[in-house]
This record gives structure tokens, C-alpha cells and sequence, in this order.
């Protein structure tokens, strides 16, 4: 009886381990580079030049590299229509040890860098970058991520765009870790309620998705016009950890007053969750903001703080703020958290 179990299992193992190695031997890889053409055959040598290209023939476990330099883009690169899959996600790598610059050449019209619906994609090394408002009329982005699950967004670089990350509609389970998301901006909006310096935050999280977790881990947000994270109208889980947000609420390259400047912003919530866990911080650092460290802004959840510093942020014209939590119905389970030096700014 052993042996034949010790077959059986033998016999299982190999099988699997050939399903895999077979699955490994088909993955594809493929190239691009600044002085790429679509016309080409996407190998190293023959790199092709757009995502778009890329993205319309990769298949899950497929591996697309991109080579160092400057990619300067007419049109937004859309990751749509298709997906990885779990333990075989399509990876957009930086070719390692090198740095691709994806921003918008002279032709360009669109309002995102990256607009992503997808699932199981890993985005590694990239940076994105001057996607800036150019009209009053609408919001523009470096990357967007919507109706995408699974998602990997691993030590990218978004900055001098409208927002920097915005994840939203019905997205769950997206990792974003040890990425920076600086000097966002907008300065132009006057529509729908929006005000110039007023919207733009270094990343956005807005899912519909109650029962899904996002997470941002070993992440830096600063300088960004409105805040460095906000969770505004974001009914699922959302965890921060170990990550910084500093000098937010100001205009980018200077300490002139812009946006709302709070580090992290865990609300509003449209729906009453006021049961439920939906906010989890802890490990973070939060300094020199405009306005608030850690605000609650109505989020009617129940929301976690652990082992948080916040140091040295200011309130115009009133006491400064380190937690801003006030509404009574929605409990806060906050230990180990430190506050410190807050000052009134002039």
C-alpha cells in the first residue's frame, strides 16, 4: 500500500512538474527600446518601440523588457482586453539595471500615460512621467488602473504628472511596493468642483470592491498638490504599511499653498461600514504635510493605526493636526502610535 501511494505521488509530482516546465518553455519574451520599431521582430536585437505593440500579442507568463532611455509616446499605452493569470502574470520589466522613461512626445493628446483593465500584471522599474494638465477641463494621469485585479506595481517611479497612481471602479488584490510618487499636479482645474491644486494626489485608491484588499507597502508620496494618498469613496480594504508621505498640499518645487496637503487620507466612505475593518496603517511615517498626518475625512469604517509617526504637520491658521479622527460612529483602533512637534503655519 505505501508503495503504491509512493507511486502515485511520484507519478503526480513529475506530471506537475511537467505541466509547469512546459508552461516555462512557452513563456515568450520580448524587447522594447526608445530607438525601437513596431515593425520589428520584439528580440533584443530587433526591440520593438510601444507597449501597445507589445501588449497585443504577450500572453500570460510572457516576460516584455524594456530598455533603458527615453520613451516619448503620442499615444496612451493601454494594457486592455486581455490577462495574465494566477502564478503566470504578464511582466513589463525595466531590463535590469536600467531605467525606461516612459512620457508623452510633442503629438500627444490623450489625459493617461498608462491605462490599465486588466488582471495578473507585474509592472516593474518603470517611470512615468510629465502626463501634466494641459486644459482646465479634465484630470490627467501618469498611470490608471481600473476593473484590474492582481496587479503589481513594483519599484516605479510617477511623478511631474496630473495624479500619479489612481486605482479604481471594481479593483482588488493590487500590491503597490517600494515606488515613489512625486510632484503631482494640477494646477488648471476649474470643473465639476474641482479648483486648481485641489485633486491631485500621489496615489488614489477608489474601489467599489468591499471585500478585496488593496495594498500600498514601502512607498514614498511627497510634494504632491493635494495629498500623498487618498482613499476618497473607497469601500474595500485598503492597507498601508511602512511607507512615507511628506511635504503634500503645496505647489510642486516649492512650500506655496495648493491642495487639501494631508500625508494619508482614509475617506470618505459613501456607505456606512462602520463594522467593518476597511483601513489598516501601520509602520508609516507622515511629516511636514500642509494640513494632517493620518485623516479620517468621514471614512465610516472601522480603521487600524499601529506603530505610525507623525511629525511636524501644520493646520492653516488653527492648531496643527497629527490625527484628524472625529466621527464618533466609527470606531478607531489605534496603539503605539507617536505625535510630535506640530506647528502653526505662518
Amino acid at each position: 500500500m505505501r508503495d503504491s501511494i509512493r507511486r502515485f505521488t511520484t507519478r503526480t509530482t513529475l506530471t506537475i512538474i511537467t505541466i509547469l516546465s512546459t508552461i516555462i518553455a512557452n513563456a515568450a519574451t520580448y524587447y522594447l527600446s526608445p530607438n525601437g520599431s513596431d515593425s520589428g521582430s520584439g528580440s533584443s536585437s530587433s526591440p520593438w518601440f510601444t507597449l501597445n505593440k507589445a501588449w497585443s500579442v504577450a500572453q500570460p507568463g510572457d516576460i516584455i523588457y524594456l530598455k533603458g532611455g527615453t520613451y516619448r509616446y503620442g499615444t496612451t499605452q493601454s494594457l486592455m482586453g486581455k490577462s495574465g493569470s494566477a502564478g503566470n502574470p504578464i511582466k513589463i520589466w525595466a531590463v535590469e539595471g536600467e531605467t525606461p522613461v516612459i512620457t508623452p512626445s510633442s503629438e500627444y493628446t490623450g489625459t493617461r500615460g498608462i491605462n490599465i483593465d486588466a488582471d495578473y500584471v507585474h509592472i516593474k522599474g518603470l517611470e512615468i512621467c510629465n502626463y501634466q494638465q494641459r486644459t482646465s477641463t479634465a484630470l490627467y494621469y501618469g498611470i490608471v488602473a481600473e476593473n484590474s485585479n492582481y496587479i503589481t506595481f513594483d519599484q516605479i517611479k510617477v511623478h511631474d504628472n496630473g495624479f500619479g497612481l489612481s486605482i479604481g471602479s471594481d479593483s482588488g488584490d493590487n500590491l503597490v511596493v517600494n515606488s515613489d510618487f512625486y510632484r503631482n499636479a494640477d494646477p488648471m482645474s476649474n470643473f465639476g468642483g474641482n479648483i486648481p491644486w485641489d485633486a491631485a494626489d500621489g496615489i488614489t485608491i477608489r474601489s467599489s470592491n468591499q471585500s478585496r484588499v488593496n495594498t500600498i507597502r514601502g512607498c514614498r508620496m511627497w510634494n504632491n498638490s493635494d495629498d500623498g494618498v487618498d482613499l476618497f469613496e473607497n469601500h474595500g480594504i485598503v492597507v498601508i504599511e511602512n511607507s512615507w508621505a511628506f511635504w503634500n498640499g503645496y505647489q510642486p518645487g516649492t512650500f506655496d499653498k495648493a491642495g487639501n496637503g494631508d500625508g494619508f487620507k482614509v475617506g470618505v466612505t459613501l456607505l456606512d461600514l462602520s463594522t467593518e475593518v476597511k483601513r489598516i496603517l501601520r509602520n508609516n511615517l507622515s511629516f511636514e504635510n500642509r494640513m494632517i498626518g493620518i485623516d479620517q475625512n468621514n471614512a465610516k469604517c472601522i480603521t487600524q493605526m499601529y506603530n505610525n509617526t507623525i511629525y511636524n504637520n501644520a493646520n492653516l491658521g488653527t492648531a496643527a493636526r497629527s490625527f484628524n479622527f472625529w466621527n464618533g460612529n466609527a470606531a478607531v483602533e489605534a496603539k503605539n502610535n507617536i505625535s510630535f512637534k506640530h506647528a502653526m503655519e505662518p
